[in-house]
């Protein structure tokens, strides 16, 4: 004869619940950490960028410089921007090494030349351009 109160297998089955709160703490803090952690960059959305078949990886960057469909530059995914005129200096005062290019896929080349003339005019060495690969 069982005499074991009905609330006994009740009360296991609380403390198995209440043993897994540790762990699902631990879990939540994970996916916190992971969230500040890892950071992500916004790019502009009304950047396209053109196509290739370049297979080379993406280094890292001092400036980004976006230009949109509308011709307008943006320099490190500011919401305003910048002039094309200053674009020597600003590049000067950040003493820039290195720097990204980000130019909609339907603009024609030649608004690369003022990067291109900043460029040479701040001695920068070291120009990439974004793709998306085909």
């Amino acid at each position: 004869m069982n005499l074991e109160p009905l609330n006994h297998h009740r009360a296991q089955g609380l403390d198995l619940d209440a043993s897994m709160i540790p762990a699902i703490n631990i879990v939540f803090l994970l996916l916190v950490f992971f969230m500040v952690a890892g950071q992500i960059s916004a790019s502009n959305p009304d950047v396209k960028v053109p196509l290739s078949q370049s297979e080379a990886p993406v280094s890292g960057t001092d400036t980004l410089i976006e230009i949109d469909a509308a011709g307008l530059m943006y320099l490190d995914h500011a919401s305003e921007a910048t002039h094309p005129a200053t674009l020597t200096q600003v590049l000067k005062e950040r003493s820039v090494r290195q720097l990204t290019v980000r130019v909609h896929r339907d603009l024609p080349a030649k608004h690369l030349d003022t990067i291109l003339t900043a460029a040479r005019a701040t001695g920068l060495q070291t120009i990439e351009m974004h793709t998306t690969r085909l």
